[in-house]
């Protein structure tokens, strides 16, 4: 059986190398904890003493960690009953010049399933003593749109989903359904107030019903930029995203991650003036690439987190790891370490969380193909660093 990084290091169980995992490791900060911990944290305090939904854009190069830092917010929300939320979080996928805005609403819908619908509609009423079909109008949410949510109330909780209930759920993903007008519905979805309105309903319902703000992360918009090849769809996402972030949207919350240096770099229909003013500068998070004293800390926190210490003195106490082995800079002897940082250092715009650990591993299993329990200058250098 060949040796493993995890046997070689002493990784702790179910770590397989020294790379973070976005959803295993959400309750981990590695780096970045002003941005996170100070700066998002607090627009979504403010948020909620506000009584207004949270909204938010973080973002920064690619790899630099935006990914993550959602999937902390979403853990670090489920930490505090004081601020009681649902987060529901997506990665974009394929977007065409031609895409509109049921490019997240199917998958958003999809992560929340037919089932809690079905719950959240049957227990509407009991909850709040009003029709769903009332309380959703007052919500402002358009007859249609009402009309396809009501009908989610044909399916008891736990049971099987009769075909209107089906039928309903696609049509409100955007989806072809087939004689829709026999079934109670419109046309296909297709204008940004309806896209709007099928977030605005199911927000209302969770608020209703669990008394939970619903929020959802659309991860990587910036396949976005695909869109602005045709002025009627970047029209379509901007009209969307201006409904999104407007004052009057009290009925949901929404974060988008986006891989751009800097605001100026942002595709138009997510930095279009109008939209830009109703965000809000404070709820716009650059997440930069690590300084070295950011590095550092970066490198020990990944070791604390996944490395066995204990394990790793036994290997000391018993010689193996050889006379270069420091307890402040294992894995690493203490000149590669400092190598390590060095290389980074040179252009401190590649410091970026990804790369460090795609690079770090490498440089791991160098080290192990040489039978060496330290990662060594050699080791580094067959990884190019």
């Amino acid at each position: 059986m060949s040796v493993t990084l995890q046997d070689w290091y002493c990784l702790k169980k179910g770590r397989q190398n020294f790379k973070p995992n976005v959803r295993r490791d959400r309750d981990l900060i590695f780096c970045h904890d002003n941005e996170i911990e100070e700066l998002a944290q607090l627009s979504i305090e403010r948020s909620f003493a506000m009584g207004e939904p949270v909204k938010m854009m973080i973002y920064g190069n690619y790899g630099v960690g935006k990914t993550h830092a959602v999937h902390h917010i979403s853990w670090w929300l489920e930490q505090h009953e004081e601020f009681s939320a649902k987060t529901v979080f997506v990665e974009l996928g394929d977007i065409t010049r031609r895409s509109n805005f049921s490019a997240l609403v199917r998958p958003f819908l999809d992560e929340i399933g037919m089932d809690e619908i079905v719950r959240l509609i049957s227990e509407y009423t009991v909850k709040t003593t009003t029709h769903p079909r009332d309380g959703l109008r007052a919500a402002g949410v358009g007859k249609d749109i009402v009309e396809a949510y009501y009908k989610f109330i044909m399916s008891p909780p736990g049971s099987t989903p009769v075909p209107l209930t089906e039928q309903a759920f696609e049509h409100l993903k955007g989806g072809v359904v087939k004689d829709a007008a026999s079934s109670g519905l419109s046309n296909k979805l297709d204008q940004s107030s309806e896209f709007y309105d099928v977030l605005v309903a199911i927000g209302h319902l969770y608020k209703a019903v669990d008394d939970k703000q619903l929020i959802f992360i659309a991860d990587e918009a910036t396949k976005l930029e695909a869109v602005e090849a045709d002025d009627v769809t970047n029209a379509h996402w901007e009209n969307t995203n201006k409904l999104i972030f407007d004052d009057a949207n009290t009925y949901f919350g929404f974060i988008y991650t986006y891989s751009a240096s800097s605001t100026g770099a942002i595709t138009r229909s997510l930095s279009a003036p109008q939209i830009e003013n109703r965000l809000g500068s404070r709820n716009l998070i650059h997440l930069s690439s690590l300084s070295e004293l950011e590095l550092n800390s970066f490198l020990d926190r990944l070791v604390n987190s996944f490395v066995d210490k204990d394990e790793v003195k036994k290997l000391a106490d018993k010689g193996e790891l050889g006379g270069e082995y420091d307890p402040e800079t294992y894995p690493f002897t203490a000149s590669a370490k400092a190598r390590f940082i060095e290389y980074w250092m040179r252009s401190p715009e590649i410091s970026k969380p990804r790369d460090i650990t795609d690079h770090l591993n490498d440089a791991a299993f160098n080290a192990l193909k040489t039978n060496s329990r330290l990662i060594n200058e050699d080791a580094l250098e067959v990884a190019g660093l």
